[in-house]
């Protein structure tokens, strides 16, 4: 459960972050420092629409209501700085030690 807004957010850990590919990754970085979809894609070099199918297909596959809950699960998980970034093997100590 992460708190949000005054409210708890149940997130499922079903999906393990070593499941994620580098662009999700990086899009995921990217949302959590603020780029919108269009600038997200520009870097990328996709377009703004695909980025927009990744975030959904993210947001569903972890059980987030909304990208402010997707980022703190990717927060929760160790993917945007706190402990070994990026590293699955972390993410994955994270899920067993919530579950």
């Amino acid at each position: 459960m992460v708190p949000l807004c005054g409210g708890i957010v149940t997130l499922s850990a079903s999906v393990r972050p070593g499941q994620l590919d580098q662009t999700d990754l990086t899009i995921v970085r990217m949302l959590h420092r603020g780029l919108g979809d269009a600038a997200i894609g520009r870097r990328l070099g996709i377009g703004h629409r695909t980025v927009q199918r990744r975030v959904h297909r993210l947001m569903e596959r972890w059980s987030a209501p909304g990208r402010v809950a997707l980022g703190a699960r990717a927060q929760e998980l160790g993917l945007l700085g706190e402990g070994r970034v990026g590293d699955p093997a972390f993410a994955e100590e994270r899920l067993a030690e919530s579950a």
